[in-house]
């Protein structure tokens, strides 16, 4: 599945995926088998908000204030911290027109 950020409005997917793509036939302008939502970089610009959950929620304010957080049932976990972003990023394939390009 292809995803998009309602933010930065990056588009990427999966290695393993990208390596079975069609790119012939891909049209990142009119795709509609993208899943919009947020990427990790842009959710963690709205740490003010994800604290205000978690204090309004009875639990600890810890978003992105401690990289070796081992709390594996936290909502936010997929988005916190510095290793939290270098393991999506090294996990995905940004698309953009280079990606795409036919010699």
């Amino acid at each position: 599945m292809l995803c998009g950020c309602i933010e930065c409005h990056r588009i990427w997917c999966g290695i393993e995926e990208f390596n079975s793509l069609d790119l012939s036939d891909l049209n990142l302008d009119s795709s509609t088998d993208i899943s919009h939502g947020i990427c990790p970089e842009c959710f963690q610009r709205h740490k003010d908000r994800v604290h205000q959950h978690q204090k309004n929620n009875g639990y600890s304010e810890c978003y992105d204030r401690n990289d070796n957080c081992n709390n594996n049932k936290c909502l936010f976990k997929p988005a916190c911290g510095n290793s939290a972003i270098n393991s999506w990023r090294s996990s995905i394939v940004l698309l953009n027109a280079s990606n795409l390009a036919f010699d």
